[in-house]
Formats: structure tokens, sequence, C-alpha cells
């Protein structure tokens, strides 16, 4: 946060590695206003700083020194040779956001109503910026991430669910939202669950935590299924066409499991060559050329 005691909080090198841009800390630490704030390059294109290219004048912002690499600069002001008001950056954990200046506070007790739906917007979206709905729910923490192979379906194609968690076990419970809007439970083994569409329409898995926090993945079942609207791999079909063959289906994820059946599954053929009856008069023929072969190369090489 900027205002005049925002160099005096960063005298421990911790926290000023952390900031996406250093400050000058020398002479007059604002660039008095007003001043117009406009969205940076940053911002333009993140989809939650979409509708705030228009916001009210800001009476002062704080000088900033060199915005270090990696940084993006969300807001500036473009009458100050694009002086950087808003910045962020990203670090190994979570993210670092940098906002110059300290009085936004007067666009909330501004006479015209518009200052304060922008002020609760401005920093609305800031907070929305910094925590995304999986920091909220906690996806991976708390409740499970939800995985599908893909995002449309063909009738009674089984759909295989994952469900997977970053930090050990807890409890939750899974559950598909059919198009009708009743629910079907999913029997979980293994953090994996099945699930076979009867209908054409929009589900919802639904993954739900102990602390009653919920995740969702929606996939589309079509008569058609991934045929045309998702090109690539169709797997109902595949694993059809390698039973009626005598065969078996793998996906290119499991060919650790490939490897290993076809280690095991060995198919020996033992052939013995005999004269029979059957074959008997043409290896007899057989020994007569061979034997007229040899004769006439001795006999051309005067050997006889």
């Amino acid at each position: 946060m900027g205002g005049e005691n925002f160099l005096k909080g960063l005298n421990r090198q911790p926290l000023r590695d952390l900031l996406p841009a250093v400050p000058t800390g020398e002479g007059e630490p604002f660039i008095y206003g007003p001043l117009k704030i406009s969205a940076g390059d940053g911002a333009k294109s993140i989809p939650v700083f979409e509708d705030l290219q228009q916001l009210p004048v800001l009476d002062r912002i704080n000088k900033v020194g060199n915005v270090k690499p990696g940084a993006a600069i969300l807001f500036e002001s473009p009458e100050c040779d694009h002086a950087p008001i808003v910045i962020s950056t990203t670090a190994p954990i979570g993210k670092c956001v940098f906002v110059g200046t300290d009085s936004t506070w007067k666009w909330y007790y501004g006479v015209d109503q518009t200052e304060k739906a922008a002020y609760e917007k401005f920093w609305g979206r800031i907070l929305r910026f910094l925590c995304t709905p999986e920091n909220y729910l906690g996806t991976g923490q708390k409740v499970p991430e939800i995985l599908l192979d893909k995002r449309i379906y063909a009738k009674n194609e089984a759909v295989d669910i994952k469900f997977l968690l970053k930090n050990g076990k807890i409890h939750y419970t899974a559950y598909v939202v059919n198009p009708d809007g009743s629910n079907i439970d999913l029997k979980i083994t293994e953090d994996h669950a099945t699930f076979v569409p009867e209908k054409e329409g929009f589900y919802i898995v639904c993954a739900q935590g102990e602390e009653k926090m919920i995740n969702k993945k929606e996939f589309i079942v079509t008569a058609m299924g991934s045929e045309v609207q998702d090109p690539g791999r169709n797997t109902i079909y595949l694993k059809k066409l390698a039973e009626i063959s005598g065969g078996s289906y793998f996906d290119i994820e499991n060919t650790d499991r490939l490897e290993k059946i076809l280690s095991i599954r060995r198919t020996v053929v033992k052939k013995n060559l005999a004269v029979s009856q059957d074959n008997e008069k043409y290896f007899l023929s057989a020994i007569f050329v061979l034997l007229s072969i040899c004769w006439f190369l001795r006999r051309r090489d005067n050997i006889l």
C-alpha cells in the first residue's frame, strides 16, 4: 500500500524482495495531481479488470523506481509518462500487488455515486485477482481437484473422473448433477469414479469437502459425443474395435500398464519339420535336384 509511511515498512530485505517495484527512496515521494488512472498492458489481458477502464482521478501517487522483471503494470497514470500505480508480481507461493496511492478513499466519500461504485469495484477486483476461486475453495487441499479426460461425451460412454489432493487425505463426497437437476452419488475407489450418462445434456461433477466447500466441473453429453465437436481420441470406439479384433485397448497415459501386460502375455508356437508320406515325394525330388547341381558343378570344374 502506498502513502507517506510506505518506505518505512520496507527496511527488512525479505519484504523488499517480494515487491514488484523498487521504491526510489529519494526526495519527494509523491507525484501530485489530480491524476487520471487507466488500465495498463497487464490489466488488459486479465478478464477481472475488463470493465475498469474509467476510474476517478487521484490526488497523488507514490513515485516508483524500476519495475522488476516479470512484474505486470495493472494501472498507471498516462499523464506522468505512464507512471505505474498498481503493479503485480508472482511469488513461489501466492501473489504480491503494490498499490502506489493513498487517496482512493476519497472516491468512496465523493458526491457522485459512480465514484463510490468505482471504489468498490477497484478494490474488489484487486482482491479477486489476488484470491482466485481455487484459493478460496482450497482446491487440492480442502476439496479435491476434479479431472476429466475431455469435456464432451456420447450417451452411454463412461466418464472417468479423477479426484486429486495435494496434502494427504481428507474426507469428501462426490456426486453428479443431471440435466434435470437430480443428483447421483458417485462411488469413489482410490480417488477414481466412473459415471455413465444415459441422456443428452449438461452435467456437473461436484466434490464436497469437510468444510462444506464444493468444487465443480461440468461436461456435456451429446448423441455424437466428441466425434465432431471435440476431435481427438474417441475411446469408446477404440475400445470396441479392440474387443472385436481380439486385442486390448490402452490409452497413451497407461503405457506402463501396456508394457507390464506384454511382458506377461506371450504365445509360444513350436513347429517340427519331419518327412511324412505326404511330403516324401517333394523331399526326394529336392534331393535329386541338389545332387544333380553338385554333379554339374564338379564336372564343370574337372573335379570328377
